[in-house]
């Protein structure tokens, strides 16, 4: 890397690393703000008392994926606190994504779109959530399949999985392009490399949750969460909000679907110019079918959040030079 270059990158992680505190800081400000996506650091804690920590989850906990609620009580162990344990994990898990989107893209327009936009990406990167982790694995594993090591890109998707289930669908995207490559036998290894790690999952869940069954989380989700197909749902939501005067979920929800809509078109276009192109098609193409296919009631305030895994995917669409 020459010196140009590295004093670019580590310029674009310095302005991100400023706008994120200011943000942490302008959301401490917030009345009644919720530092906790979810209650992964409250899940964290209870993991500490061990497997009997089954009697401490709420109906609502026990659906949560517990990839990300075990690195936060890794971690708490050397902090004060689970919540302080789930920050630093999300700041600095965005961060280095930052930097692997660099090194993956070698554009410094696209990275400087990832490190400062879209504002949701900003924000749950300075709070105890999945997204910042999950778009970090999601990246290193795009990485270990440029650089043909399917095998740990396997690996490192089941990880990902564990944390947040959209994950398969970069999964797929990379069985796809080596289908069409007509490299089957890497599917295999791809799969080796996956499901052992995966399955941990179901593992976990009979140490955690006994006779609760191993498939909690997928059980609780439908038992706590009111779901619907995403495609007819974002529909009604909108007519709801211009219903009800909600103006801003309403525009909130037709900027995310307009970066959608505009990245995908963008990735169609683009996806014969490079194999990386191609596999960032069919990410989103597959990621986007995910969140309309089955999604909570109502979808269109959640859609933003569940947009952030695949927009690195989505910027390479956006952005004209890439």
């Amino acid at each position: 890397m020459n010196k140009s270059k590295f004093i670019g990158i580590i310029s674009i992680i310095l302005v991100a690393l400023a706008l994120r505190i200011l943000v942490t800081f302008y959301q401490g400000t917030i009345p009644n703000f919720r530092i906790q996506q979810d209650n992964y650091a409250d899940y964290a804690t209870a993991l500490s008392r061990g497997f009997s920590s089954r009697y401490f989850f709420t109906a609502a906990d026990a659906r949560l994926f517990p990839g990300y609620p075990i690195l936060i009580f890794l971690l708490s162990r050397l902090m004060l606190s689970t919540v302080a344990a789930g920050y630093i994990i999300s700041l600095l898990s965005s961060l280095s994504a930052i930097y692997l989107f660099w090194l993956l893209t070698e554009n410094a327009l696209a990275t400087w779109i990832f490190a400062i936009l879209p504002p949701i990406w900003i924000a749950q990167s300075v709070k105890v959530a999945t997204e910042p982790v999950t778009v970090l694995l999601l990246l290193i594993s795009v990485i270990l399949y440029k650089k043909k090591k399917i095998f740990y890109s396997g690996v490192i998707l089941g990880l990902a999985t564990d944390v947040r289930l959209i994950s398969v669908c970069l999964l797929a995207a990379i069985a796809l392009r080596l289908l069409f490559s007509k490299k089957r036998h890497e599917i295999v290894n791809l799969t080796l490399g996956f499901m052992p790690v995966f399955s941990l999952l179901f593992a976990y869940n009979y140490l955690v949750f006994g006779n609760l069954g191993i498939f909690q989380q997928f059980h609780y989700n439908a038992v706590v969460v009111r779901t619907s197909v995403g495609f007819i749902q974002i529909f009604k939501d909108f007519v709801n909000a211009i219903l009800k005067k909600e103006y801003r979920t309403l525009l909130s929800g037709f900027f995310y679907i307009l970066i959608s809509m505009w990245g995908i078109i963008g990735l169609y276009s683009k996806r014969k110019l490079s194999d990386f192109n191609n596999l960032c098609y069919y990410w989103a193409l597959l990621s986007l079918l995910f969140i309309f296919a089955y999604g909570p009631i109502p979808l269109l305030g959640e859609y933003r959040r569940f947009l952030v895994p695949v927009i690195p995917a989505l910027i390479l669409g956006i952005v004209p030079s890439f």
